[in-house]
Protein backbone atom coordinates (compact mmCIF):
# COMPACT_ATOMS: atom_id res chain seq x y z
CA UNK A 1 0.00 0.00 0.00
CA UNK A 2 2.72 2.12 0.29
CA UNK A 3 3.16 2.54 -3.54
CA UNK A 4 -0.50 4.44 -3.53
CA UNK A 5 0.08 6.14 -0.53
CA UNK A 6 2.91 7.74 -2.06
CA UNK A 7 0.96 8.52 -5.44
CA UNK A 8 -1.73 9.71 -3.54
CA UNK A 9 1.07 12.09 -2.13
CA UNK A 10 2.47 14.08 -4.55
CA UNK A 11 -1.23 13.78 -6.89
CA UNK A 12 -2.82 15.65 -3.45
CA UNK A 13 -0.52 18.84 -4.12
CA UNK A 14 -1.62 19.31 -7.28
CA UNK A 15 -5.56 18.63 -6.39
CA UNK A 16 -5.44 20.22 -3.01
CA UNK A 17 -2.43 22.76 -2.90
CA UNK A 18 -4.29 24.43 0.19
CA UNK A 19 -4.14 21.39 2.25
CA UNK A 20 -1.44 20.68 3.76
CA UNK A 21 -1.04 17.57 4.82
CA UNK A 22 1.52 17.68 7.10
CA UNK A 23 3.66 15.06 6.73
CA UNK A 24 7.35 14.88 4.71
CA UNK A 25 8.87 12.13 2.64
CA UNK A 26 12.43 11.02 3.06
CA UNK A 27 13.68 8.61 0.33
CA UNK A 28 16.57 6.39 1.31
CA UNK A 29 18.59 4.25 -0.78
CA UNK A 30 22.11 3.51 -2.80
CA UNK A 31 23.15 5.89 -5.23
CA UNK A 32 21.70 5.40 -8.70
CA UNK A 33 18.64 4.12 -7.77
CA UNK A 34 16.36 6.55 -8.54
CA UNK A 35 15.25 8.18 -5.38
CA UNK A 36 15.41 11.74 -6.90
CA UNK A 37 13.24 10.46 -9.85
CA UNK A 38 9.98 11.00 -8.43
CA UNK A 39 10.54 15.12 -7.16
CA UNK A 40 12.34 16.02 -10.59
CA UNK A 41 9.22 14.59 -12.14
CA UNK A 42 6.41 16.51 -9.89
CA UNK A 43 9.09 19.20 -9.79
CA UNK A 44 9.16 19.44 -13.65
CA UNK A 45 5.39 19.96 -14.03
CA UNK A 46 5.26 22.07 -10.95
CA UNK A 47 7.85 24.73 -12.22
CA UNK A 48 11.11 26.21 -10.47
CA UNK A 49 8.83 28.75 -8.84
CA UNK A 50 6.54 26.00 -7.26
CA UNK A 51 8.94 23.44 -6.21
CA UNK A 52 12.60 25.04 -4.58
CA UNK A 53 15.84 23.25 -3.48
CA UNK A 54 16.59 23.69 0.02
CA UNK A 55 19.25 23.21 2.22
CA UNK A 56 19.95 23.69 5.84
CA UNK A 57 20.88 27.44 4.96
CA UNK A 58 17.30 27.83 4.82
CA UNK A 59 17.10 28.06 8.50
CA UNK A 60 18.30 32.01 8.20
CA UNK A 61 17.46 33.10 5.22
CA UNK A 62 14.19 31.36 3.99
CA UNK A 63 12.94 33.66 0.99
CA UNK A 64 12.30 30.63 -1.07
CA UNK A 65 9.63 29.58 1.27
CA UNK A 66 7.45 32.32 -0.05
CA UNK A 67 5.01 30.53 -2.11
CA UNK A 68 6.25 27.97 -3.00
CA UNK A 69 4.33 23.97 -2.60
CA UNK A 70 7.02 21.47 -2.71
CA UNK A 71 10.58 21.76 -1.12
CA UNK A 72 13.06 19.29 -1.74
CA UNK A 73 16.10 18.76 0.17
CA UNK A 74 18.55 16.50 -1.75
CA UNK A 75 21.74 14.78 0.68
CA UNK A 76 19.59 15.28 3.33
CA UNK A 77 20.78 14.56 7.00
CA UNK A 78 19.22 14.98 11.04
CA UNK A 79 19.78 14.23 14.27
CA UNK A 80 17.21 15.23 16.29
CA UNK A 81 19.75 14.68 19.18
CA UNK A 82 22.82 16.57 18.26
CA UNK A 83 20.70 19.26 16.63
CA UNK A 84 17.78 19.59 18.08
CA UNK A 85 16.98 23.35 17.14
CA UNK A 86 17.80 21.89 13.51
CA UNK A 87 14.95 19.06 14.06
CA UNK A 88 12.36 21.80 15.55
CA UNK A 89 13.07 23.80 12.60
CA UNK A 90 11.90 20.86 10.28
CA UNK A 91 9.51 19.95 12.41
CA UNK A 92 7.76 23.61 12.37
CA UNK A 93 7.94 23.71 8.78
CA UNK A 94 6.61 20.82 7.93
CA UNK A 95 2.74 21.06 10.40
CA UNK A 96 3.08 24.73 11.05
CA UNK A 97 0.38 26.33 8.54
CA UNK A 98 2.05 29.55 9.04
CA UNK A 99 5.65 30.71 8.20
CA UNK A 100 8.28 33.74 8.94
CA UNK A 101 9.89 34.98 6.24
CA UNK A 102 13.55 36.37 6.44
CA UNK A 103 15.24 37.87 3.57
CA UNK A 104 18.29 39.64 3.98
CA UNK A 105 18.10 43.77 4.58
CA UNK A 106 14.37 43.05 4.50
CA UNK A 107 11.74 43.32 7.10
CA UNK A 108 10.44 39.76 7.67
CA UNK A 109 6.72 39.09 7.34
CA UNK A 110 4.95 36.15 8.13
CA UNK A 111 2.92 33.91 5.69
CA UNK A 112 0.32 30.86 5.02
CA UNK A 113 2.54 27.42 4.64
CA UNK A 114 1.16 25.06 2.24
CA UNK A 115 5.03 23.17 2.19
CA UNK A 116 5.43 19.41 1.37
CA UNK A 117 9.53 18.42 2.20
CA UNK A 118 10.44 15.47 0.10
CA UNK A 119 14.15 14.45 1.20
CA UNK A 120 16.39 12.17 -0.40
CA UNK A 121 19.55 10.13 1.11
CA UNK A 122 22.19 7.38 0.28
CA UNK A 123 22.89 6.86 4.07
CA UNK A 124 20.71 5.15 6.46
CA UNK A 125 22.62 6.41 9.55
CA UNK A 126 21.81 10.36 8.44
CA UNK A 127 18.58 10.06 9.75
CA UNK A 128 17.71 9.92 13.68
CA UNK A 129 14.21 10.37 15.00
CA UNK A 130 12.38 9.96 18.16
CA UNK A 131 10.15 7.04 18.77
CA UNK A 132 7.08 8.72 18.87
CA UNK A 133 8.13 10.75 15.26
CA UNK A 134 5.06 10.46 13.25
CA UNK A 135 5.99 14.19 10.56
CA UNK A 136 8.56 11.65 8.39
CA UNK A 137 7.32 8.67 6.51
CA UNK A 138 11.03 6.88 5.41
CA UNK A 139 10.72 5.41 1.76
CA UNK A 140 13.83 2.70 0.72
CA UNK A 141 14.19 2.40 -2.80
CA UNK A 142 15.09 -0.90 -4.73
CA UNK A 143 18.11 -1.41 -6.70
CA UNK A 144 15.96 -2.46 -9.15
CA UNK A 145 16.90 0.00 -11.40
CA UNK A 146 20.44 0.36 -10.12
CA UNK A 147 22.70 2.38 -12.21
CA UNK A 148 20.65 1.82 -15.68
CA UNK A 149 21.62 4.92 -17.30
CA UNK A 150 19.52 4.22 -20.08
CA UNK A 151 16.10 4.37 -18.22
CA UNK A 152 17.10 7.59 -16.37
CA UNK A 153 17.85 9.09 -20.00
CA UNK A 154 14.98 8.24 -20.93
CA UNK A 155 13.35 10.02 -18.00
CA UNK A 156 15.31 13.19 -18.17
CA UNK A 157 14.32 13.20 -22.01
CA UNK A 158 10.56 12.76 -21.44
CA UNK A 159 10.60 15.33 -18.54
CA UNK A 160 11.85 18.10 -21.57
CA UNK A 161 8.96 17.13 -23.66
CA UNK A 162 5.67 19.81 -22.95
CA UNK A 163 3.46 16.65 -24.25
CA UNK A 164 4.74 14.37 -21.44
CA UNK A 165 4.63 16.57 -18.83
CA UNK A 166 1.27 18.03 -19.45
CA UNK A 167 -0.09 14.06 -19.59
CA UNK A 168 1.91 13.48 -16.28
CA UNK A 169 -0.01 16.36 -14.48
CA UNK A 170 -2.99 15.46 -16.48
CA UNK A 171 -2.58 11.69 -14.25
CA UNK A 172 -1.83 13.55 -11.45
CA UNK A 173 -4.59 15.83 -11.01
CA UNK A 174 -7.65 13.13 -12.54
CA UNK A 175 -6.12 10.36 -9.72
CA UNK A 176 -8.31 9.43 -7.33
CA UNK A 177 -7.34 9.93 -3.68
CA UNK A 178 -7.86 6.96 -1.82
CA UNK A 179 -5.65 7.41 1.08
CA UNK A 180 -5.18 10.35 3.66
CA UNK A 181 -2.15 11.41 3.09
CA UNK A 182 -2.23 13.90 6.75
CA UNK A 183 -1.90 10.11 8.21
CA UNK A 184 2.01 8.89 7.65
CA UNK A 185 2.14 5.27 7.34
CA UNK A 186 5.01 3.63 9.24
CA UNK A 187 6.98 1.49 6.86
CA UNK A 188 9.67 -1.20 7.18
CA UNK A 189 12.53 1.42 6.55
CA UNK A 190 11.32 3.39 9.56
CA UNK A 191 10.76 0.79 11.64
CA UNK A 192 14.58 -0.79 11.40
CA UNK A 193 15.25 2.96 12.37
CA UNK A 194 13.52 3.39 15.70
CA UNK A 195 14.51 -0.47 16.11
CA UNK A 196 17.89 0.33 15.96
CA UNK A 197 17.87 3.54 17.94
CA UNK A 198 15.98 1.89 20.89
Amino acid sequence: ALVPWSLDYFAHIFQKPADKPCVALIFEGGQATGKSSVHLMVSSVLGNHLSRIMDKSLKQWNGALANSLMLVYDEFNVNMYSDKEYYNFLKDLITSPRVSIKEKYVSGIELDSYHRLVFTTNDAQAIKLPNDDRRFVIIRTTNHWHDNLEHFQELKELLKSDSARAGFKHWLMSRQLTHNVSIAPMTQAKEELLHTQS
